[in-house]
């Protein structure tokens, strides 16, 4: 990837989500669709569903247990990277010990690698994982639910690369490719109310000709934003 454009930064009028639900590829064809279940003070188990040629294989989610990661309440989302159900996976969650991103082993469940945890007055709590230019993306959020300090960041990072570092800090990471401003794109930011659930979102999509890839966050009570990344070397 070589250039940016940020596509454009507004206000929506959006409403709290407490669960959030990913899949990976085309659900009419092949996807893995997964919850992480929520409720508890410390969790680390989500609901998996497979669809295989448009059809839901069951009803019935298997529940997996991640090994070396958990999270509190509802602060958690769970990202496949190919709709087989031993591909590995990456998950974030708020947790004091984790509050990073993690990757995981869709052998045995189990975290093989993990930045830095991000300052934990702050909450990560949405992934999304992409395939683009031969490349592969990660990219993830860190949501600020105060009036003070300063967080309301999207990082995205090369997928080939370990997982290292602190991408929030002013020596990144090697495998860190954009990060959203500190604090630009908040509520603080757009001097509204504070974000007090810990919300957000994170998605990307590649465009219909494979020359763009298309980064997309929001923050309750903040901006939806999108960031467009080209493939062109000049």
């Amino acid at each position: 990837m070589q250039h940016l454009n940020l596509l454009f930064r507004g206000i929506p009028e959006v409403e709290d989500s407490d669960v959030s639900s990913q899949w990976w590829a085309d659900i009419n064809q092949n996807a893995i669709i997964t919850a992480p279940l929520v409720g508890n003070a410390t969790q680390n188990s989500f609901a998996r569903w497979q669809v295989s040629n448009g059809q839901l294989v069951s009803q019935t989610p298997d529940i997996i247990d991640i090994n070396g990661y958990a999270w509190n309440w509802n602060n958690a989302d769970v990202k496949y990277m190919t709709p087989s159900l031993s591909s590995d996976y990456y998950v974030v969650g708020y947790n004091p010990s984790t509050n990073n991103l993690g990757k995981v082993s869709g052998q045995n469940h189990s975290v093989t690698s993990a930045n830095t945890t991000l300052n934990t007055n702050f909450i990560v709590n949405s992934v999304d994982y992409i395939e683009f230019n031969n490349g592969k993306y990660v990219a993830y959020n860190h949501v600020n639910g105060f009036n003070w300090g300063a967080a309301d960041q999207v990082f995205l990072l090369d997928a080939e690369m370990p997982l290292v570092g602190d991408p929030s800090s002013a020596t990144a990471p090697t495998n860190l490719i954009w990060a959203a401003p500190k604090g630009a794109y908040g509520p603080n930011a757009a001097s509204a109310a504070t974000n007090t659930n810990g919300t957000g979102d994170v998605v990307m999509a590649v465009s219909e000709n494979g020359y763009f890839l298309y980064l997309y966050f929001m923050f309750t009570n903040g901006y939806v934003v999108g960031v467009q990344f080209d493939c062109i070397d000049i």
